[in-house]
This record gives C-alpha cells, structure tokens and sequence, in this order.
C-alpha cells in the first residue's frame, strides 16, 4: 500500500479477516468461500480506486510529475498541487475502508500494511502481522507481495534524479500524483487477483457435494452350455463438501445361478453405505494400493476396488474406479472404470 506524498501519510488498508495464524495452504475446500469473497473484495477496490483515479484527474490527470525538465517555480507549483488532493485522496480511500468489507472469512477486521512512495520502505512489522492474520497461508503471502511490488514500482521510479545548482545531492525526479497512486494500487491489487483466481478455480471444481449412477462390476464364474453362474456389484457413489476426499459407497450385488436340471435362483443385497478415500491418481498411494491388490490378484485369493480423482480441465472431478476382480472370474484382470460424475445441489442423505 502506498502513503500520499506530501507530509502526508495516507494508508490504504487491506481489508482481510483476522482470526489465526496463517499455517496451512488456502488450497483446501473450507476456504473456498473466503477466497471467493476475498476476488470480489478485490474487485471492489479496484473499482474503487478507479472512481477515484477518475474523480481526481479531472483536476490533475497526470500520473506524475517530471521534475528533472522543470524550473525550480514549476517544482513548487506541481507539489502544490499534489498536496491540494491529498486530503480528498484520504477521505475517499477511509470511505472505501468502512464500505468495503468480506463477511466469508470469519469474523472482520482490517489490517495495515504499508510501504513509503518516497523512500521505497516496506513497514515490515506491517507486513508481518497482517500475514499472522490471514485465514490461510496464500492470503498471508499476497501482504508481501503487495509491498513487494509498491517498492519495486518506487524504486523504478526513484533511478530519476536531478540537481538542484548549487546543491549537489540528487532529489527524486518522479512525484507521483493522487490520480497515479490510485493507479498504482489498481495495479497491486489486480496482482492480488490474478494469484488468487487460479486456486479458486481450482478448488470449485471439486469442492461440493458429488455422486455418480450405479457402475456394473461383473464377475462370470461359469458360462457354459446348461449353466451360468456369475455376480454383479453395482456400485454407487457420493461425497458431501470435496470429490477430493472420502467418498460414501454403496454396493448392491445380484447372484445369478441357472444350472439345468439343478437350481435356477437369482439372491440380491444390498450393503450398508460405507467410506473410501479417493486418492489422487497414479500418486503414491493409488501406487502402493495398486500393488497390493494386484499381488492378491496373483495369489488368486483376493480382489478389491480403490477409487482414485483427477482435477483436470473440466468443471467436474475425474473419478475412476480400479476393479481388481479375484482370479476364480472368468478373463480376470485388473479394469479401470470412468464413471460418470454429477454435481448435486444437497448433502444427499444415506
């Protein structure tokens, strides 16, 4: 954030909700709507700003003052006209504190963070505090990256100088003006936006609540001229708050035995609901499982399921089942299997 030039100092607050420190990553479902709430926060400033960038350039509509090609009256007469702004550059940027406010975040509060436009300092004990209140880790990090950029702007701005005869020590050439300062933070906070977007993008396309339609696992054990005998498990799936999480599953198995001149039964059940995690694809875990169950496989005396995600390009989790069926089926080998998830609007019940 930057201070208006002229004696003075005017801070432009960053508003963010102050409950605890800062340790784990934003990318995690429960601060989807923080970080949701936080774009549009950011987006407000931005507007903000540039109704005040607009309102202010109707007097002064340069960005700043080169002072290095002006006689010494011209450098009085620019400052003093900076400084005629600075007040109303304070009371719009106060009015935009107290309306702009984030309610997803917990409970509200503002916290400050600065850096001088004259001499390119960042208050780090600013910085710092506002990072050990930010909901999660990535929140905390825009704070010194915000300042970051405030120097690197200043310093830039700073490499012009000039003399002023006698005098020999060199004064900054560039003063900003109200209307380039409301710029400036435009183009801070756009930075804030374009960090942040991409885990909220990322986050919604598996944060909420998922399921999927009965997907058929058949087992064939004989299939012969007067007999058949197979089963069929038709699994269902369903998740509340992350497709990237535990999953409830729901299996429902039909036995079919048509032997000739023997039986001619078909027995249906259906299991309770129960968790498995999906893991992510081709990961350590989904790996490790992967070798257990192909090695029961090989013993031919245990088969199994895992479930594992993807977030790709889309705007629904990819989840596959992987089917290790038991040697005794017929043609066993290990099957992944795509199922078609959708969202839902409800938590659904068991």
């Amino acid at each position: 954030m930057s201070k208006a030039i002229v004696g003075l100092l005017i801070v432009a607050l960053e508003c963010i909700a102050a409950p605890a420190l800062a340790l784990e990553t934003c990318d995690a479902c429960k601060h989807l709507a923080c970080l949701k709430d936080k774009l549009q926060n950011l987006s407000e400033w931005i507007a903000g700003y540039g109704n005040l960038k607009a309102q202010l350039a109707v007097k002064v509509p340069q960005a700043f003052f080169d002072l290095t090609g002006m006689t010494q009256p011209e450098r009085i007469a620019a400052r003093a006209l900076v400084a005629s702004q600075s007040d109303e550059y304070g009371r719009e940027v106060k009015k935009m504190e107290h309306d702009l406010t984030m309610s997803a975040c917990g409970p509200t509060g503002s916290v400050t963070a600065d850096t001088d436009p004259i001499t390119c300092e960042i208050n780090q004990a600013s910085v710092d505090n506002g990072r050990s209140h930010a909901v999660c880790r990535e929140l905390g990090e825009r704070f010194q990256a915000h300042e970051d950029f405030h120097r690197a702007v200043c310093l830039k701005r700073n490499e012009t100088t000039y003399t002023v005869p006698p005098d020999t020590d060199k004064r900054y050439g560039i003063l900003m003006t109200m209307a380039g300062l409301a710029a400036e933070e435009m183009a801070a906070h756009q930075r804030d936006i374009d960090a942040i977007k991409p885990i909220v993008d990322k986050l919604q396309k598996h944060c909420g609540n998922f399921r999927f339609p009965p997907v058929s696992l058949r087992c064939v054990n004989v299939d012969a001229p007067g007999a058949h005998i197979e089963t069929e498990i038709l699994v269902t799936g369903k998740v509340c708050g992350d497709a990237a999480g535990k999953w409830r599953f729901r299996n429902s198995s039909v036995y079919t035995e048509q032997i000739k001149g023997v039986s001619n039964r078909v027995l249906r059940r259906t299991d309770p609901w129960h968790d498995m995690e999906c893991v992510p694809a081709r990961g350590e875990e989904d790996l490790r499982q992967d070798a257990i169950y192909r090695a029961g496989m090989e013993a031919g005396n245990a088969g199994g399921m895992s479930c594992t995600y993807e977030i790709g390009e889309g705007k629904l989790p990819d989840i596959t089942l992987r089917n290790y069926p038991i040697r005794m089926c017929r043609g066993a080998k290990q099957e992944d299997i795509h199922v078609e998830v959708e969202r839902t609007e409800r938590c659904e019940p068991d």
